[in-house]
């Protein structure tokens, strides 16, 4: 596995759509996620771990987690599929300190929280997307 980014030209808004008048072109959103990629690039020298079946079906959910265990993070991309019906999922995390606790925070927003190492094992950690397609970047670290 690598890591990579591809941006394309988009028009304003809207990262689905080419671009066709440059005055309009997102450069702040653009610059948004190439910072958030470099924030996210080392986990891809980590652990792998499928957390879904390997799948390309347009129904499905495929989850994977990156982990630098030494240093007690990771990171956990979901990506829902367009015909997908699911909006949750339950995911149990590996390599995780179950005596330890993790910061979860969602890269897309939200505030962070503090969960048990236990609790992302064992039920899991709980993932909502709502729309169809749609993605999560999930970094977590050890607090304690």
């Amino acid at each position: 596995m690598s890591a990579g980014v591809n941006l394309g030209l988009f028009s304003s808004g809207d990262l689905a759509q080419p671009a066709t008048n440059y005055e309009n072109y997102p450069y702040s959103e653009i610059a948004r996620r190439i910072q958030q990629y470099r924030g996210i690039q080392k986990y891809f020298y980590g652990d792998f771990y499928p957390l879904t079946e390997y799948t390309q079906a347009e129904d499905a959910w495929m989850v994977y987690q990156l982990d630098l265990r030494e240093d007690g993070e990771g990171l956990v991309v979901a990506l829902k599929r367009p015909r997908s019906s699911y909006s949750d999922a339950v995911l149990r995390l590996e390599g995780l300190d179950s005596r330890a606790s993790y910061e979860i925070a969602n890269l897309d927003g939200g505030a962070p929280r503090v969960v048990s190492g236990v609790d992302l094992v064992n039920p899991g950690l709980p993932v909502h997307l709502e729309a169809r397609p749609a993605s999560a970047l999930i970094r977590y670290r050890r607090v304690r």
